[in-house]
């Protein structure tokens, strides 16, 4: 008796309907590396703590958190680019000041005289 025939009713065994259109990633020839999984033991509550709190402030798993930590520690993150918030007081704030852009004109001016 075959697996198909041993399931009861309705629990045969099926393979999942491709959706119109896509192509499963094995028939497209995208090359898919097993994925691991981890299993840690013994965290200290303190590291726990802060892991679960990072991942509430940034509204991500906590194993979203984990795997961009495993990432870092091995030396494959990217990391974000830093964001400086410093000026941002000054974003949209230029004044035209057409006196301003004359002396700039000016000091742009190259002296034929002291290129010779």
């Amino acid at each position: 008796m075959s697996k198909a025939e041993r399931a009861s009713p309705g629990t045969a065994a099926r393979r999942p309907r491709p959706r119109k259109g896509i192509k499963p990633a094995a028939s497209r020839g995208v090359q898919q590396k097993p994925r691991v999984q981890y299993t840690v033991r013994d965290v200290p509550a303190k590291v726990d703590e802060i892991l679960r709190r990072k991942a509430h402030e940034e509204r991500k798993s906590l194993n979203e958190v984990l795997k961009r930590a495993l990432l870092k520690e091995a030396g494959v993150a990217q990391e974000p680019k830093t964001l400086y918030h410093d000026l941002d007081h000054l974003a949209g704030t230029w004044v035209e000041d057409p006196e301003l852009d004359a002396i700039i004109a000016e000091q742009d001016r190259v002296d034929e005289d002291l290129w010779k």
